[in-house]
């Protein structure tokens, strides 16, 4: 099994692309990260991401992601282990954090928890990129609104950017998941429009994030505003390549604001 398809089924990564993301934002703002923030947004993304490889049955995944469903059949054990961690993890965390952002906080994990389960979103074209897009968006700007209220063009503008960067997300590695998407009647845009569709929808995304990127960066005078549009552009890059990236390559681009992060934090 390949260092990516492991990422893959265990959803490890996603907990550091959340911790990226959530810092990001932070040191977009000029605000350092409070831990308790780091912890519990690594582990609530990440529970819900157990959920859905873990718990639930996708039976697209059977052509989607065999490796994934494979290494789940040996390893049972794994979601137990991993939600006992993640919930180990919040309660960790929580007491330090004002009881409103944990409300919210709370709130937002359960309907990502919804979004999983049901499987709604999956049934048309849009409405999966877009649920996704808005979780993650949300999220990444939640806990920097409710604990340093910061200024509203500020927070639209990082919304805007990560919200655009997890649509181009999806709708790259829907390209991956065709097969086992049109077999279960599961209408992606990849599936539906076509691979061409698809790479264009992202690189719509990616170019209007970045234009927004670099709008903040002459608003702003902010340099960090510069490493947000870069990562875009890296991350557009990838949507003209014949062969799309593995999806945790993806996952990986959508990380980039650990770069702002680390920049901001030196």
């Amino acid at each position: 099994m390949s260092t990516a398809d492991f990422l893959d089924a265990t959803a490890l990564h996603v907990a550091a692309v959340a911790v990226a993301v959530v810092g990001g934002a932070f040191a977009l703002l000029g605000i350092p990260v409070p831990a308790p923030v780091v912890v519990l947004s690594a582990a609530g993304v990440f529970l819900i991401y157990v959920v859905d490889r873990a718990w639930t049955r996708a039976p697209e995944d059977r052509a989607n992601r065999p490796a994934r469903v494979r290494w789940h059949k040996r390893h049972a054990w794994y979601r137990w282990a991993a939600a006992a961690a993640a919930f180990a993890a919040m309660g960790w965390a929580i007491p330090s954090l004002p009881g409103s952002a944990v409300a919210a906080a709370g709130a937002l994990g359960a309907a990502g928890l919804v979004h999983v389960v049901s499987g709604a979103p999956k049934r048309h074209p849009l409405a999966k990129p877009a649920a996704i897009a808005a979780g993650w968006g949300i999220g990444s700007v939640l806990l920097p609104v409710l604990l340093a209220q910061p200024a509203a063009a500020m927070i639209l503008a990082i919304l805007f950017v990560r919200s655009a960067a997890v649509a181009a997300n999806v709708l790259l590695s829907d390209i991956h998941d065709t097969e086992g998407d049109r077999a279960e009647s599961l209408p992606s845009v990849a599936g539906v429009r076509g691979t061409a569709a698809a790479r264009g929808g992202a690189q719509i995304c990616l170019l209007a994030a970045a234009a927004v990127a670099l709008v903040a960066f002459a608003a702003w005078d902010s340099p960090l505003w510069g490493i947000e549009a870069s990562g875009l552009i890296i991350f557009g890059a990838t949507a003209h390549w014949k062969n799309t990236p593995h999806p945790v390559v993806l996952d990986l681009l959508v990380g980039w604001p650990a770069v702002t992060w680390a920049v901001f934090a030196l």
